[in-house]
């Protein structure tokens, strides 16, 4: 994963920040542009069309009115009686331009031009037409049993269309179908043959009001096309010509402004990391010349602060550390002292052979409260002791070696484990301000007999296995834990155990354990393991649950303590 960062950052492009600002600059400033040249061009070609659809709509309407009815008429039934005379095979459109058979078919209708009718309308429309400078002025009608359009009278300055060319009637036309005064709404069409047009028609009406036939005006909206270009061009030249200027201006004020002083404020960071690696102080920033009231002031201020802040920090945190050194050896001092008041075999069972017996204890990442003892009152009873105090660290350590020294005085004067449990609990009563307490379970077991008197403050259940059987809870009466309420009544169990029989006390760290995934060990994985334990010794029994729990928990952290003690009762073999 390293590689392929350090791979992707090789060929990274890495840019100084005013190139990056500048090119931000300029595409906003190319973005801006575009689209105030965009609107600005849309509107203003729409503007325009409005207005030249209006002028196309009022001369086509004059034409309408300037007009003759009668002799529009009269156009219009001659060019009807010679299209009734033509097959309507051979009536062809104006799409087929050029053609023999189009000038074939216009030939039937040359003889309406020599008309007096048909020569005073084109006049007029000519007239009309270069007062205006339009494109076209002609006369149609609408045959409405095909639809289509027919020519009456064309004065164009281009491509004159003769009576009787017949096109078709266009979409934007059709409501004339219904409405015959609607006339030819303007609309605009581009072609390959005549570009940009825009396009009106007028109905021209008898004297009965009948509609005859439209007077429609073509507009060449070219030559205003091309004028807006050349317009939006000079524009274009003019804002890019701004931009530069803009472009500069800025540049020089951001030098000025921004990136001199943020280079200094960077030369400083590296000249400050490089004090650091030496082990020298020297007041970097503050001898920055960067005094203003803006953003880059207020970054050199904050730099100023950054520099003393850390300064001072590591100051402390060299003092922290060496503080920690200590307070570090002290805990492993007291870790070991833990471990070292800590009953062995060797001492406390010197020539007992009635019982086998090892306890353990695998101490979490700091000092805790567990702790266990096994000592003899006299040669016949054994005492053993399992606890656990509440909290961690030296508090509960301090609480544990009082604990377990009143325990144990307590239970060598003598009474049953009940009583003693009950005095001991008077005794951490008092002077108790840290509201500490701890759960013991003590047992007292007398080994010429196998009799085992027990009492629980508060403790795990022990596991008592009985000959060839198996590990199980023994659940008995389970009474406060010590020191946490004074006057407490605390009660014996008496169990009889024999040749043969094992006993299994130990702390919560053991069921609490937990892997990775935060489950617990639990009872039943320790019985499971116990269960595997016949025929062993004790230390055997301690070490195969120590290793189930460890396996079980992995690379996990310790949580608790882990504290265990193993009985096997053999019996007083002397006796």
């Amino acid at each position: 994963m390293d590689n392929k960062d350090n791979k992707d950052n090789k060929y990274r492009i890495r840019l100084p920040i005013w190139v990056k600002l500048t090119m931000i600059v300029i595409l906003m400033g190319i973005l801006m542009a575009s689209v105030s040249i965009a609107v600005g061009y849309s509107n203003f070609t729409a503007i325009n069309d409005n207005i030249y659809e209006g002028k196309a709509k009022a001369v086509a309407a004059t034409n309408a009115v300037l007009l003759d009815a009668e002799q529009v008429a009269a156009v219009k039934e001659m060019v009807v009686k010679t299209l009734e005379q033509i097959p309507s095979d051979e009536q062809i459109l104006s799409s087929e331009w050029g053609s023999d058979a189009f000038n074939s078919y216009l030939a039937h209708f040359s003889w309406i031009e020599e008309t007096t009718e048909y020569q005073k309308i084109r006049d007029i429309l000519h007239s009309v037409r270069e007062i205006n400078d339009l494109r076209s002025c002609y006369i149609v009608y609408v045959d409405r049993a095909d639809p289509r359009c027919v020519y009456l009278v064309d004065a164009s300055s281009y491509k004159y269309c003769p009576p009787g060319v017949i096109d078709p009637l266009y979409e934007e036309n059709r409501g004339v179908l219904d409405a015959p005064m609607l006339g030819f709404p303007p609309y605009t069409t581009r072609t390959p043959e005549y570009g940009w047009l825009i396009t009106a028609g007028a109905p021209i009406t008898d004297k009965d009001g009948n509609v005859i036939a439209y007077s429609v005006t073509d507009i060449d909206m070219n030559l205003v096309r091309d004028g807006v270009r050349s317009y939006y061009r000079r524009i274009i030249l003019i804002l890019v010509a701004f931009m530069i200027l803009l472009i500069v201006v800025f540049l020089i004020s951001l030098h000025r402004q921004v990136i001199s002083p943020i280079r200094k404020l960077s030369a400083a960071a590296l000249q400050y990391t490089q004090n650091k690696k030496m082990g020298t102080e020297e007041n970097v920033f503050g001898s920055l010349p960067v005094h203003r009231g803006d953003e880059v002031g207020n970054l050199a201020d904050a730099m100023q602060l950054m520099e003393r802040e850390v300064n001072e920090y590591i100051r402390s945190l060299t003092e922290s550390q060496e503080e920690n050194k200590r307070i570090s050896k002290d805990l492993d001092i007291a870790m070991r002292l833990q471990m070292d008041i800590m009953p062995t075999t060797d001492e406390e069972l010197t020539g007992i052979t009635a019982v086998d017996l090892n306890a353990a204890m695998s101490p979490a990442k700091e000092v805790g409260g567990d702790f266990f003892d096994f000592f003899l009152i006299d040669r016949d009873h054994l005492a053993m002791v399992m606890a656990d105090v509440s909290g961690k660290g030296i508090s509960a350590a301090t609480f544990m070696v009082i604990a377990k020294t009143i325990l144990r005085d307590r239970t060598l004067a003598g009474g049953s484990p009940a009583e003693v449990l009950e005095q001991v609990n008077h005794l951490l009563c008092k002077g108790n301000r840290e509201q500490m307490f701890v759960t013991v379970w003590l047992g007292v077991l007398k080994l010429s007999t196998g009799r085992l008197i027990m009492a629980n403050a508060g403790h795990d259940y022990p596991a008592i296995r009985h000959g060839n059987g198996t590990y199980e809870l023994y659940r008995t009466e389970n009474d406060p834990p010590l020191a946490a309420m004074d006057h407490m009544v605390y009660h014996d169990v008496t169990v009889e155990l024999t040749p043969g029989d094992a006993l299994f006390i130990y702390t919560d760290g053991i069921p609490e354990a937990k892997n990775r995934e935060g489950s617990r060990f639990g009872i039943k994985r320790m019985l499971d393991a116990l269960n595997g334990t016949r025929e062993m010794t004790s230390e055997s029994v301690t070490h195969i649950v120590s290793r189930a729990v460890q396996e079980f928990v992995g690379e996990a952290d310790a949580f608790d303590d882990v504290t265990m003690m193993s009985v096997l009762y053999k019996g007083d073999e002397e006796r």
